[in-house]
């Protein structure tokens, strides 16, 4: 089908909104005009003014409604727009409303050329008077005119003019221009159907029809065809770029000023070779229009090969999903690309697109232009165009760096950057789970599916509805379904409707408007009917419908007047449907004007090409101004057939099809296209999925790909380092990192030393390339550029003095040497032809023409010659003993005169030149050989024969070890040395002599750095060498700035991105940014400057002009005169009777005015008023009334104004009688205390809140001792006394271990003591075994009953007279209870013991705390909790909701991270391992931990032994493995050991095996032996059953393995544990049995209880402790029940060896040392008093406390609960909100959504999958682990989504969650799983969870796999025949045919008979036979290998077969046996005999 067909069809389901559009509108709101005149005028009179000029133009005001009218009247007969306007093909619609009298007077429009007069003449009188102005008669017109002009437009002001002369007037409003809105492709139309078009946007309309784009192009909506949708609109659907609801992650554009901070995040890239600093922000703008340019700065011009960066941290905080990110970048390109030059794009220095000119013009590359702009000229820049880029990456939710570089050769161009926008790609907004492109796979919570895959907020638009959580437009109801009509929608006229409707009948008065006017406007809604239009008529229209269909669906909405009669009717009818009635007295909504509104609804079954209506307004109290009818927002849905579809019963089964229709070419969906097809709903086709995918769902979207391509969210793409050639991928040359192609790189890696130029990875200087290596590697030092293939083949020499370039060889001229310190060529010694140093023991070759020769390092004169003034002379003839040098060694060692002929040399020398030279390199050292290395070798140590060493070696010789350590800082480069700069200073370029640049730095050559990308910093190119600097201004702090507000001001506290008190601060901390003291008095320093201090009494004026004071009154009070601000104030009415510009002027009587002009109180007047606390001058010490202030002590909080004394005290103060007294002990310091440390221990420094040393103290200064007395020595403050007696004080307050006052104690019940060991006991005590306890006597009574008088025994006669005694448990119980400690403090203060007795409790009184501590929160059992979320860390939490990483206000730390701190994992788990950059913890394979994504550690890395990268493994042989140990091989291996070996492979299987047998071993080697398994196994491994490489898998029964050794299994007695390690039985303390080395045993930890650890342990206080059981406790304890209690009472503060010397409040300390409550006997205070417990006189009830809301209030009255609002005598009748009515309590409602009581939550249900349940917070659904609601860890399966506080699975994580059916962790189709659901292949008809039963033909299903495959044919394989279970061709025994595995077949079942069932019967006796004789076997084979082991080489042809019991006999093949000894036959004959019977 051709593409015009195509497009047709297309066209018929493109939405057919036949619709005008509103252009402009006036005056159509009611406003309330307001004269004015000036500039601003027109804002006031709804923008109309008087003609030439600033005046308002002329309204009138109404009250009903409240709005205002533009009216002409004959004094002001025009009104004039304010603005002009350009009208043409438009229809104006307005609404006159005329008074007074009109005879035949014109109302006038004008506008430029084009002029439109209404001619109107009054009726006699005015029938309306209400609906217009209050009741001014009137009659309404609506005028309706066309602007047609066949020309240019109509242009200029809007002028409306009034013929009238007379009283007429004529008001106007409404006023509505409406135009054509053509279909998206036309230009030009005549109507806006998509086929009323007469030009184009694209191309030339055939039949009024304009074609669609090119198949490679997209259509932009009213603009035409682009290579790409814009970023906005990225659908492409039905023939469009649609817009698309994506989000805007970030944008980005250049503006002025340059400072401005979002332009400062910008920095440059520079040209190393053309470094250019002017690139700054320029305008050159961009042409939209003919003559219409759009204000455009760029950042340029960039040129040669620099450019700019920015990072991008929007995307690492963004908080919804993308499917992609997209890009859009607009350039400049200024005198446009030369050729060849372009712009390259990358993300973190990663090449991703580029734009560029070649040959055949602008080209990109994984980029797309969507748009070019001509842009003006500037500079010398004349041709100049935008280009807006467009493209989708896909990188991760990380902050990024953006950069765009330039390559351009061509100097007189360049470029600039003006925007980028980053966008959430194919993501839509409001979307939480995007998994393909445009469908949003989950929405957030409240949010609705919607077409196209997008999520939106609400369904509440007239033209849609619900379906579950999806919304759909009445279009969307079937597939096909398309709009007939959608009219009356918005403010838009439409002249064509007026021939639409018919009027069928008509009662009453109707269209007041005019007769032919039936519509109205109605809250900006252009309505059919509507005030004064309709009221009693009856309408019709007839639609027709050209396509067939099966259904429609009619929608509108009724509106009714505000008066509209409950007897009114509005009817309607659909074709012949009976008519449905509609009223008031059910209608939908209401309008603020009062009118009311309905919703119709109506989906029928339809088929006819016609589609009748009818509406009728009826009733006969209907009128048009305020009783009228009326319908808008009316929508006709038609749901038509398939395309080529006739006739239809419903969208999915066509009755009828048309002669065009094609099943082979038309498709209907995904199931009837090809695998490598994709359906296109618009085209109705299959077409072809992109080339290099194999099978898609659309055009983007991938599910697999051919070879070599890689699947992303991209599609099918090359890799980063591949590029696509002939629809496949290659890779890039070796040294690119990206390319274009195998000859054009894009991108080079630095750390392979390369840069790119002209589209090549070149070596930078200073390095060669080398085949198959990526990396450059460096130049020989000669050197400084050279092209390889070695390191010494130099293009060009290094800058070293006198180097000299031969040929490609770069070297020091001969007789010189580089001397690398100084970079010189140095001249050698003179005796040197060629040298290493200076020096004469220096060289390595000679000259001979000098008559020298090498020896060792020295070049010495030849033999028979001798050195003379450095020259070689000849010897003379005649020996002469003078001349050492003229002789010559000989052998022997003996020296000849060199004329003597040598003939031979001893051993290790050689002749040379006639003479003995010891051979250098023979490994002998010998003569004057230093050393020997046999090499010649420098810098080794030793160099022919002579030690010798690199140049910076000091010593050389025997000693010396090479290499010698580098000392970085001596400014040599030696060894591993980068780089010597003599210094130690950081980012210099070289540390630690290691090339290093700044942190920042992003792209470091050789210390040198080229670019900073790093965020908040820019490369500073000015400076040599670059670096990196932060760039301030930029809002980010980094380096050394201490802030950036992105400002230049000095005021705001931070200026140059430093720390900067503003001005009028005089001292300023610059490191906290604190200001100090302040210029002014009267000011005060807050933050970093100096605010005045209002309420001080000083009236100041900041000269600075920051802050002023009209007035100060002392005080902050609002109302007084002088406000809060310090700012004059009127004061009350009630005070000030006159107040001007805030100062009074006349007070109220009791007032008088003061010179500030406040009224202030007349004291002494006895008329108290406001500000007076009192009147009578009474004057008491702290309780009286002075100057009308209440007079009371400093101490308290709130005072009587009737001379009662203080009401409540501050902190710290009990009151009592109305006074304030201090409370000593509650660590408050009041103004009489000194201090206060909550205790009363004598000599501490504070007692009894004064300050106190010990007595021993000489000098007390506030507690602390400064000189102790004599005979006493100071310590750290306190004075201990200087012992010379028993025992010494021993480094400072070190004594000797019980050593107390200068002795040794003993026991408190000792009689006589001597050095701490005790002699005698006192009577009924007894000395214990190491005589340092006193235990009492076993004669004696073994506890002493407390309270008890008088005791015997264990028995107690009489008890004390407070207590009573029970005869059952023999104890002397209290008749009074005494109080608790806490009961007792909190009676006697209880905000003192507050803390101590409830947790964080900061108010309590005496029996709960009623307010808490900071961070914490009362709950219903007045305990104090902490809330998550409140900003203040408790003690339960780690961190609050604001800080990084918290959830549920605990750190969310990695898993397994062990230790977390400051938002990092520190440490991980034993096995785990911090990754620095992801900071979680990652498992490491090969550290010999097994972690939980790892199955196995072999700690090694080779394959196929079992496990290989930590996962089971086996040989690639292997058909069946399980945990790496093969179970079954294949038919060519044998498995042994787990392990698969091939036939063909000669190697022993055997490792620890001497001698195997038929696969069988039968000696093993020393140290093993063979177990019954027939396995060699270590003898420390006897019990071993499972044995591999070396280790035990599997012990035998009645052993366990323990690190690799089998170890017996003993059965240890009951209690006892076996200790593999120490190979014992040992005792478990805790297990609750005493064994082994315990003494008891308890089964806990607890202390003091008797037993601790196993032993026997007493009470800290218990001095004669017996097994656990305590005898007798230290003096001041008591011993009750097994503890040491102390003897004083409770309410004792002081007791001391028990005896109790202070009481507390309220008890007295009577003679027996007891303390004894004081009552109201004791102190004649015996009165009715409401809180002391006791119901007395007129009180209904007493709790003991003060508080008014727990049913006794504080006057001792019965009150009902405090959520009570209605209370009769104590009862509750009534609750408050959020609370019922229990038994005797309001009790709270779970379920009213109000949280009250303890409901932790309320959300109104009862799901028992959501966060809250029964009013108790629950974790939500698939939570492990959750806080208030909040889930913190999900079940296994589930991933947590913090945003929606939900677990979610995620298919494909192998992790099968519950609402997954299977998990198998890929996206292939058709291999049982897709995603996470049972999928079978395409042929299978019946699928089950995932194995398919039924398949099509001509498919089989193969059993064993769950799968369709075609049938294996077997029929040309003779004795083979198919096998369904596995669909293979597999042999048929009882055929009588011998194939595959079958060794014989007799056609017969029968035993026995030679072949059954594959020898089963032979094999089994064979190996009966085989074990019997295999132990014989064994010890004849031992004795013979003795034998032969001395004479013979034994080998074995060891031939592997399959292990059916199948032998090959081994042949022992001795190869040098001559006579064969009687053992050698026996072996023999057994050989034979196996040899026979195998």
């Amino acid at each position: 089908m051709s593409i015009s067909v195509i497009y047709i069809l297309i066209s018929l389901f493109q939405n057919s909104n036949s619709q005008w559009i509103n252009d402009e509108s006036f005056l159509e709101e009611d406003k309330t005009f307001i004269q004015q005149t000036g500039q601003w005028a027109f804002t006031s009179s709804g923008y109309f003014i008087l003609p030439s000029t600033e005046t308002t133009a002329n309204f009138i005001t109404c009250t009903t409604p409240a709005t205002s009218y533009i009216t002409l009247t004959n004094s002001y007969p025009s009104a004039e727009s304010q603005s002009s306007y350009s009208f043409n093909k438009c229809w104006i619609s307005m609404d006159l409303y005329f008074q007074g009298t009109w005879s035949s007077e014109t109302v006038q429009y004008k506008q430029g050329s084009f002029t439109y007069s209404y001619s109107y003449t009054s009726p006699t009188t005015y029938s309306i008077q209400t609906g217009f102005c209050d009741a001014l008669p009137y009659e309404v017109r609506t005028v309706n005119f066309t602007i047609i002009l066949t020309t240019i437009p109509t242009y200029g002001k809007i002028l409306f003019t009034s013929t009238n002369t007379n009283t007429g007037l004529v008001s106007i409003k409404n006023i509505y221009v409406s135009k054509i809105k053509c279909y998206p492709s036309c230009s030009v139309c005549t109507d806006p159907e998509k086929n009323q078009c007469t030009s184009c946007y694209y191309g030339l309309p055939t039949n009024n029809i304009c074609p669609p784009c090119p198949s490679n192009q997209y259509y932009w909506k009213y603009q035409g065809c682009k290579d790409i949708c814009d970023i906005d609109s990225p659908l492409y659907s039905n023939g469009f770029c649609q817009y698309y609801p994506i989000n805007k992650i970030d944008y980005v554009y250049f503006t002025m000023p340059i400072t401005y901070s979002k332009n400062l995040k910008w920095s440059l890239i520079y040209d190393q070779q053309n470094v250019d600093t002017s690139p700054t922000i320029i305008q050159v703008d961009t042409q939209v229009g003919e003559n219409t340019y759009i204000q455009t700065y760029i950042q340029g011009v960039f040129k040669f090969n620099s450019g700019i960066y920015r990072c991008f941290k929007e995307l690492s905080t963004y908080s919804y999903k993308y499917y992609l990110i997209g890009l859009k970048i607009s350039i400049v390109a200024l005198n446009d690309f030369p050729i060849n030059c372009g712009i390259q794009f990358k993300i973190n220095n990663t090449y991703f697109g580029s734009i560029y000119r070649n040959a055949s013009g602008i080209q990109t590359h994984k980029l797309i232009i969507s748009q070019t702009f001509n842009s003006k000229s500037y500079s010398t820049y004349s041709n100049n165009k935008r280009y807006d880029l467009i493209t989708y990456v896909d990188i991760p939710k990380y902050q990024f760096v953006f950069s765009a570089i330039g390559n351009y050769t061509d100097g007189t161009a360049g470029w600039g950057m003006t925007e980028i926008k980053i966008t959430s790609g194919y993501c839509p907004q409001y979307c939480t789970l995007c998994e393909v492109a445009f469908k949003c796979k989950t929405c957030y919570s409240g949010y609705y599916y919607y077409r196209d895959g997008r999520c939106i907020s609400g369904c509440s638009y007239p033209y849609q509805k619900f379906s579950g959580s999806y919304c759909y437009d009445y279009d969307d109801e079937t597939p096909y379904s398309q709009y007939l009509i959608q009219e009356h929608i918005n403010e838009a006229g439409d002249p064509e409707q007026y021939t639409k409707y018919t009027l069928i009948s008509q009662n009453g008065k109707n269209f007041l408007k005019a007769s032919d006017i039936y519509f109205s406007y109605q809250q900006g809604i252009r309505i059919f009917g509507g005030p004064f239009v309709w009221a009693q008529a009856k309408f019709q229209r007839i639609h027709n419908i050209i396509t067939p269909h099966h259904g429609v669906t009619i929608a509108f909405y009724i509106l009714y007047g505000p008066t509209f009669p409950s007897d009114g009717q509005f009817i309607y009818s659909i074709e012949n449907n009976t008519p449905v009635i509609k009223s008031t007295a059910s209608y939908g909504s209401s309008n603020s004007d009062g009118t009311k509104q309905d919703r119709v609804y109506e989906k029928i079954i339809h088929n006819t090409n016609t589609l009748t209506i009818t509406w009728e307004c009826f009733g006969p109290n209907n009128e048009p101004v305020k009783a009228y009818c009326g319908f808008y927002n009316y929508y006709i849905a038609v749901h038509n057939c398939k395309p080529y579809c006739l006739s239809c019963t419903d969208q999915n089964t066509c009755t009828s099809w048309n002669s065009t229709y094609d099943a082979n070419i038309v498709k209907f969906s995904q199931a009837e296209c090809l695998i490598n097809q994709y359906h296109d709903k618009e085209s109705v086709r299959c077409l072809d999925c992109p080339l290099s995918c194999l099978s898609c769902t659309s055009k983007i979207n991938c599910q697999s790909c051919s070879s070599t391509y890689t699947l992303t969210k991209l599609g099918c793409i090359c890799t980063i380092n591949q590029y696509e050639d002939s629809n496949q991928c290659f890779n890039c040359p070796i040294e690119c990192n990206q390319c274009l192609s195998f000859t054009y790189c894009i991108e080079c890696l630095i750390i392979n030393n390369r840069q790119l130029l002209n589209g090549q990875c070149n070596c930078i200087d200073g390095y060669y390339p080398i085949a198959l290596n990526p990396q450059c590697q460096l130049c020989h030092q000669f050197c400084k550029t050279c092209n390889g293939p070695t390191s010494d083949e130099c293009l060009t020499c290094n800058n070293i003095v006198n180097i000299e370039q031969v040929g490609s060889t770069c070297r020091c001229p001969t007789g010189s040497y580089l001397q690398d310190a100084i970079k010189t060529c140095s001249v050698c010694h003179s005796s040197c032809l060629t040298c290493f140093r200076t020096t004469i023991d220096g060289c390595l070759t000679c000259d001979p023409a000098l008559n020298r020769i090498l020896k060792g390092l020295k070049c010495t004169c030849a033999p028979g010659y001798y050195e003379l003034n450095n020259i070689c002379t000849s010897c003379p003839n005649t020996e002469d003993v003078s001349l050492s040098q003229c002789y010559k060694q000989c052998n022997n060692n003996q020296l000849i005169w060199h004329t003597i002929t040598c003939n031979s040399c001893d051993s290790g020398f050689q002749l040379v030149s006639g003479e003995c030279q010891p051979i250098c390199g023979n490994t002998l050292i010998q003569g004057y050989e230093q050393c020997e290395d046999n090499n010649n070798l420098l810098d080794d140590l030793c160099y022919n024969c002579q030690f010798q060493c690199p140049i910076h070696c000091l010593t050389c010789d025997q000693s010396t070890t090479l290499s010698c350590p580098d000392v970085c800082g001596d400014g040599i480069i030696t060894g591993v040395e980068e780089c010597e700069d003599g210094n130690t200073i950081q980012y210099d370029g070289c540390f630690n002599c290691k090339y290093q640049c700044q942190p920042s730095c992003t792209k470091c050559i050789k210390g040198l750095c080229f670019e900073c990308t790093t965020l908040g910093w820019y490369i500073d190119p000015t400076v040599t060498p670059w670096q990196c600097k932060e760039r301030c201004g930029d809002q980010e702090i980094v380096g050394s700035e201490q802030c950036d507000d992105g400002n230049t001001s000095d005021l705001d506290g931070c200026k140059d991105c430093k720390y900067f008190c503003r001005i009028g601060c005089t001292s300023c901390d610059y490191t906290t940014n604190k200001c100090l003291s302040c210029e002014f008095p009267g000011f005060v320093p807050i933050s970093y400057y100096c605010k005045n201090v209002c309420g001080d009494g000083l009236v100041v004026t900041d000269p600075y002009g920051f802050f002023a004071e009209q007035c100060d009154d002392g005080n902050t009070i609002n109302g007084d005169g002088c406000n809060s601000q310090c700012q004059f104030q009127c004061q009350s009415s009630s005070i000030c009777t006159s107040c001007i510009s805030n100062r009074c002027e006349i007070c109220e009587t009791g007032y008088y005015l003061s010179n500030d002009k406040v009224c202030l109180p007349i004291c002494g007047d006895s008329n108290l008023v406001v500000n007076e606390q009192c009147e009578n001058s009474f004057i008491l010490p702290y309780k009286g009334c002075i100057n009308c202030q209440a007079k009371c002590q400093s101490s308290c909080l709130t005072c009587s104004t009737s001379g009662l004394g203080c009401l409540s005290c501050k902190d710290g103060y009990n009151r009592i009688d109305n006074l304030c007294h201090s409370i000593c002990g509650d660590q408050i310091i009041t103004e009489n205390e000194q201090c206060d440390d909550g205790n009363l221990k004598i000599g501490d420094g504070c007692h009894f809140c004064q300050f106190s040393c010990q007595d021993s103290c000489l000098n007390c200064i506030k507690g602390v001792c400064y000189d102790c007395l004599e005979g006493y020595q100071l310590i750290s403050f306190k004075c201990y006394p200087i012992c010379n007696e028993q025992c010494e004080m021993i480094n400072k307050l070190q004594i000797y271990q019980r050593c107390k006052s200068c002795q040794f104690p003993c026991d408190l019940n000792c009689y006589f003591c001597q050095f701490g060991i005790c002699q005698q006991c006192n009577e009924g005590y007894e000395l214990s075994q190491n005589q340092q306890y006193c235990i009492k006597s076993l004669y004696y009574n073994s506890m002493i009953i407390e309270n008890c008088q008088f005791q015997i025994g264990n028995s107690c006669i009489q008890c004390e007279i407070y207590a009573q005694l029970d005869n059952i448990e023999q104890k002397c119980n209290l008749k009074e209870t005494p109080m608790s400690f806490c009961q007792y403090q909190l009676k006697l203060s209880s905000n003192v013991y507050c803390s101590y007795c409830f947790d964080y409790c900061e108010t309590c009184n005496q029996y709960n705390c009623i307010s808490c501590l900071s961070g914490y929160y009362l709950d219903d059992n007045f305990s104090c909790i902490s809330f998550c979320g409140d900003g203040i860390l408790a003690h339960d939490e780690q961190c609050e909701m604001d800080d990084q990483n918290c959830l549920s206000c605990m750190f969310d730390v990695p898993k397994f991270c062990e230790l977390y701190f400051q938002d990092n994992c520190q440490r991980c788990e034993n096995g785990y391992y911090v990754n620095q950059y992801t900071n979680i913890c990652e498992s490491k394979c090969g550290d010999g931990i097994i972690a939980h994504d790892e199955d196995c550690e072999y700690n090694n890395y080779i394959e196929f032994d079992g496990c290989y990268n930590c996962k089971y493994t086996c040989s690639q042989q292997c058909l069946n493995c399980i945990n790496g140990v093969c179970q079954q091989c294949n038919k060519s291996s044998l498995l042994f050991d787990g392990l698969c070996y091939a036939e063909e492979n000669e190697i022993d299987l055997f490792h620890e095996c001497e001698l195997t047998l038929n696969d069988e071993c039968l000696i093993c080697q020393k140290d093993y032996k063979l177990n019954q398994y027939g396995i060699c196994i270590s003898e420390s491994l006897e019990s071993c059953i499972q044995y591999h490489n070396g280790y035990c898998l599997y012990c035998a029964q009645g052993y366990e393995l323990y690190e690799n050794i089998c170890n017996q299994t003993y059965q240890c007695q009951k209690g006892l544990y076996y200790n593999q390690e120490l190979q014992i039985c040992e005792s478990s303390c805790g297990d609750g049995l005493i064994t082994g080395w315990e003494e008891c045993d308890d089964q806990n930890m607890q202390q003091y209880d008797g037993c601790y650890e196993c032993k026997f342990e007493c009470d800290n206080n218990c001095i004669q402790c017996l097994y656990g059981e305590c005898y007798q406790c230290s003096q001041e304890f008591n011993l009750i029940q097994n503890k040491c209690l102390s003897k004083c009472q409770e309410p004792c503060l002081n007791c001391i060896q028990g005896v109790c010397y202070l009481c507390s409040s309220g008890y007295f300390l009577n003679e027996y040392f007891d303390c004894i409550k004081i009552t109201c006997e004791d102190d004649f205070s015996c009165t009715s008093e409401c809180g002391n417990g006791i119901i007395e006189d007129l009180e209904q009830c007493d709790d003991q406390n003060l508080i008014n809301d727990d049913s006794c209030n504080n006057q001792c009255e019965q009150t009902c609960d405090i959520n009570c609002i209605e209370c009769i005598d104590s009862v509750c009748c009534q609750c408050k909100e959020g609370w019922r009515l229990g038994l005797f309590f309001c009790e709270p409602i779970c379920g009213d959504q109000i949280i009250v009581g303890n409901e932790e939550c309320d959300d109104g249900n009862q799901y028992d999958v959501d966060t809250c349940l029964n009013c108790k917070y629950q974790c939500p659904q698939h939570c492990n682990q959750c806080a208030f609601g909040v889930c913190t860890h999900c079940v296994v399966g589930f991933y947590l989504d913090i945003v929606s506080n939900s677990c979610n699975s995620v298919c494909g994580d192998k992790i099968l969650a519950s609402d997954e059916v299977c998990d198998d962790g890929n996206e292939l189709r058709y291999d049982g799983c897709f995603q996470c659901q049972h999928q079978c292949q395409v042929e299978c008809l019946n699928c089950q969870f995932g194995q398919c039963m039924e398949c099509e033909t001509p498919f089989i299903v193969v059993q064993l796999k769950g799968i369709c495959e075609t049938l294996k044919s077997c029929q040309d394989q003779i004795g083979f025949y198919n096998d369904n279970f596995n669909n293979d061709c597999q042999s048929q025994c009882g055929d009588g045919i011998v194939v595959d595995t079958e060794q014989c077949d007799d056609q017969n079942d029968t035993p026995y008979d030679g072949c059954y069932e594959l020898l089963v019967f032979l094999f089994v006796e064979m190996e009966l036979l085989l074990m019997s004789m295999r132990i014989v076997m064994i010890k004849m084979i031992n004795h013979m290998m003795d034998v032969l082991s001395a004479n013979f080489n034994v080998f074995r042809i060891v031939k592997f077969v399959k292990k059916e019991y199948v032998y090959n006999v081994i042949q022992i093949i001795p190869s040098r046996i001559i006579n064969v000894c009687q053992t050698t036959k026996m072996m023999i004959s057994i050989l034979a005999f196996l040899d026979n019977h195998i």
